[in-house]
């Protein structure tokens, strides 16, 4: 199992994320301002994540012009993927309704999951399987923070609705 950790680069840089293993950086991510696509550096290799289109729920993760990865979110209400990479396909899902963790599955079995350390959403820890390629497994946790921030603009947008109705 290959354990990487991720968080935000810096306060100040809200869209970059490092990702580090055993303490040592291995990569980052830059999201685009829209969170919709994003540059992945890992070592000396570049990356692109990515939606195929603006209403489209396919994201792919490309190097060089060549597809290494894609993911079809099938339903905009759940917090799920498809993955295929490698000849392989598995899912990523949310672990449960009140839970901030996600769960990588291949069939009926769990492979790897991707949860935060503490209480607070700063660091967080993926566990995924050894033979994933690591441009994929950073594939996955990009998954995780597109999902993540548009649960917090959702939350933020309906708390201001709310508060509204209360003036």
């Amino acid at each position: 199992m290959n354990v990487l950790q991720f968080g935000l680069k810096s306060f100040f840089r809200p869209r970059m994320y490092r990702i580090d293993r055993e303490g040592a950086q291995v990569g980052e991510i830059e999201c685009t301002r829209l969170w919709e696509g994003a540059t992945i550096t890992l070592g000396g290799t570049r990356y692109t994540a990515g939606r195929e289109g603006k209403m489209s729920g396919v994201f792919y993760l490309e190097t060089d012009g060549s597809r290494l990865a894609s993911a079809d979110k099938p339903s905009a209400r759940k917090l799920l993927f498809t993955v295929r990479a490698g000849g392989r396909t598995f899912t990523l899902k949310k672990a449960s309704m009140f839970s901030r963790a996600y769960i990588v599955t291949e069939g009926a079995v769990q492979i790897g999951s991707i949860a935060p350390i503490g209480w607070f959403w700063g660091r967080c820890k993926a566990e995924l399987p050894d033979d994933l390629e690591l441009g994929v497994q950073v594939f996955l946790i990009w998954l995780v923070i597109v999902m993540t921030r548009r649960a917090m603009v959702q939350s933020a947008a309906a708390g201001g609705i709310i508060a509204q109705s209360y003036q």
